[in-house]
C-alpha cells in the first residue's frame, strides 16, 4: 500500500485529478470501500488502465458518473424534521415579517441529489401557503441525479417517515411508484453546480442574495480546504437576515461577522445579521434568537441603517450623512425617474450600482422599477437592458426578462452573459430549442476569452468557469428535452 494510503498509485492519481475537479476527498476509512467504487467506475468506461481512466474524464459525462459512483447521495423526504419545523415556525415567518409581501423568497438547495431536500421545501411552503411568494434552486453536481430529480418519481423509500397524508396529498402511486405533484414540481429549479469551482454567488444564476440555503451532509466529503472556500461561497450567498442550515455530521465553517453561528438539535445554522457592502443604504436588519423547544412566540426586530459609502465612521450630523448618501436611498423617497436623473451626473456605472445594491438588499419590486426607468432613459446602453432583465428574473418574471435581454443583445450581440440568461430563461418558459441555441452561442463567446479571463457582468467570474457552466447545462438542456 503506498503513503497516501491506496492499495495502487492508480487510485491515488485517480482520487487527486478528482479532489482537484470537485472538493471531494476520501477519508482513510473509506479508501478500501473507495476503491470498489472507482474499479466499477472504469469498468463501466471501459478503461483498460488507471491512466487511461484519468484520461478520459476529460469527458464530462464520465467525471458525471464518477461522482455518482462514490458519493453515496443518501436522502429522503424531511431528513431531518427538526430543521423542517424550525424553518417552518420560526425563519419563514421571520422572512415574510422582514419583506414586503412583493418580496419573492429564495431558497437553495445546494447538492440536492435526486432532489427530495429541494421538493420538500416546496411542500412545506405550499402546505404553509406561500408557494407563489417562493423561489426554489437545486444544484448537484451529478448530472445523472439532476435527471432522476426533475422526473420526481420516487420509491416508497424515499417517503420512510412521511405522514401518509401528506404522501397522499402530493403524490401519485403510479406502477410501485409515486409522482410528485405538478404543483410542487413547478415550484422547483435544478441546475449544474459544482460547489468547489468558482462559478458563484452570481445573481445570474440565482445563487446570490439568498434568503434560505440548505446544504445538508454535503460538506463531509470536502477536505479542510475545500470546506473553507465552499463555506465562504455559501455564506457570501446569503441575503441580509438570510439562513445557511448545515447537516448535523457537517464540520462547522469559518463564520465571523457579518455571520453568526447558532448550535441547534438539527445541525448548525448560520445568519447573515449585517450588510456587507457600504453602498446599499438603509438595509433592513434581522435578528431572530432561535428557540429552545417546545417553540415559544418569537420576537422580529428590524432596524435601518446607513452605511457610509467609503466604509469610514458615519457623521455625527444626520443631516450630513443624508447629504453623503449615494442616491440609492432615494429610491423608496422619490419616483424612478427622480432617481435617474439625480444620478445623471454620476460615474457611468453608478446607476447600474444603485440598483444591484437594491436587490442585494431585497428590494426587488423598487429595483425593477429603477431598472425599467433607467433602460427607458438610455434605451441604447445595453448594461441598463441587461440588469433590468435581471431584476425582472428576481421576480420570476421570465417572458419580460427575455424580451430585455433581446434587447441587450441586440445593441451588443457579444455580450456572453446576456446569452447565458436568454438560455436560462427559456429553458424556464419551457423553450427547450430555444435554450439550447441561446447556450450554445453563450458558449461560442466564453471560448473566445483567455480562460482565466473576467467576464463582463459576470460578477468576477472567469470565462473558463462559465463555459463550463453552460457545457453543463446543455447535457441536463438534452436530457429534459430527450423526455
Amino acid at each position: 500500500m503506498n503513503a497516501a494510503g491506496w492499495s495502487a498509485d492508480g487510485y491515488a492519481r485517480i482520487a487527486a485529478l478528482l479532489l482537484d475537479r470537485t472538493g471531494l476527498v476520501f477519508s482513510d476509512s473509506r479508501k478500501a470501500s473507495a476503491e470498489a467504487l472507482l474499479r466499477r467506475a472504469m469498468q463501466k468506461a471501459g478503461a483498460a488502465s488507471a491512466d487511461d481512466y484519468v484520461a478520459r474524464l476529460g469527458d464530462a459525462r464520465v467525471l458525471d458518473d464518477l461522482v455518482a459512483q462514490v458519493t453515496v447521495g443518501e436522502t429522503y423526504f424531511f431528513r431531518d424534521p427538526g430543521q423542517f419545523e424550525l424553518l417552518r415556525s420560526t425563519i419563514l415567518p421571520a422572512l415574510m415579517a422582514l419583506h414586503p409581501p412583493s418580496h419573492v423568497i429564495k431558497l437553495w438547495s445546494a447538492g440536492c441529489a435526486s432532489g427530495e431536500e429541494a421538493y420538500s421545501l416546496a411542500i412545506l411552503c405550499e402546505e404553509m401557503g406561500i408557494g407563489d411568494r417562493i423561489n426554489i434552486l437545486a444544484t448537484d453536481i451529478s448530472r445523472p441525479v439532476l435527471a432522476r430529480a426533475r422526473e420526481a418519481v420516487y420509491s416508497r423509500w424515499s417517503l420512510r417517515g412521511v405522514d401518509p397524508e401528506r404522501v397522499n396529498r402530493w403524490f401519485e402511486p403510479q406502477s410501485g411508484k409515486f409522482v410528485l405533484a405538478n404543483r410542487v414540481r413547478r415550484r422547483v429549479s435544478f441546475d449544474y453546480l459544482n460547489l468547489a469551482g468558482d462559478a458563484y454567488p452570481t445573481m445570474l444564476t440565482g445563487v446570490r442574495d439568498v434568503d434560505v440555503v440548505f446544504c445538508r451532509n454535503v460538506l463531509i466529503y470536502f477536505d479542510d480546504r475545500s470546506v473553507e472556500r465552499v463555506g465562504r461561497r455559501l455564506l457570501d450567498a446569503l441575503a441580509v437576515g438570510g439562513w445557511l442550515f448545515t447537516g448535523p455530521s457537517d464540520p462547522s465553517l469559518p463564520a465571523a461577522p457579518p455571520f453568526r453561528c447558532q448550535p441547534t438539535k438539527g445541525g448548525l445554522i448560520y445568519q447573515h445579521t449585517e450588510p456587507t457592502l457600504g453602498w446599499a443604504a438603509n438595509v433592513r436588519r434581522l435578528a431572530v434568537d432561535l428557540p429552545a423547544e417546545p417553540v415559544p412566540p418569537i420576537d422580529i426586530i428590524l432596524a435601518a441603517t446607513l452605511p457610509p459609502h467609503d466604509g469610514a465612521a458615519p457623521p455625527e450630523d444626520s443631516s450630513a450623512a443624508e447629504a453623503d448618501a449615494p442616491p440609492v436611498a432615494e429610491a423608496r423617497n422619490g419616483t424612478p425617474a427622480e432617481v435617474v436623473q439625480t444620478a445623471a451626473g454620476a460615474a457611468d456605472d453608478g446607476l447600474a450600482n444603485q440598483i444591484i445594491a437594491l436587490l442585494n438588499a431585497g428590494e426587488r419590486a423598487v429595483a425593477e422599477q429603477l431598472a425599467a426607468e433607467a433602460a427607458g432613459t438610455h434605451p441604447d446602453t445595453p448594461c441598463y437592458q441587461f440588469i433590468h432583465a435581471l431584476a425582472l428574473i428576481e421576480l420570476n418574471r421570465y417572458a419580460e426578462a427575455a424580451d430585455a435581454l433581446r434587447r441587450a443583445l441586440y445593441l451588443d450581440s457579444s455580450l456572453a452573459m446576456a446569452q447565458l440568461a436568454l438560455a436560462t430563461v427559456m429553458w424556464r418558459l419551457g423553450e427547450i430549442e430555444r435554450a439550447r441555441t441561446a447556450y450554445g452561442a453563450a458558449h461560442r463567446l466564453f471560448l473566445e476569452h483567455e480562460q482565466d479571463d473576467l467576464v463582463p457582468l459576470a460578477d468576477g467570474a472567469s470565462a473558463g468557469d462559465l463555459a463550463s457552466v453552460v457545457q453543463a447545462q446543455m447535457v441536463l438542456l438534452d436530457a429534459a428535452g430527450a423526455r
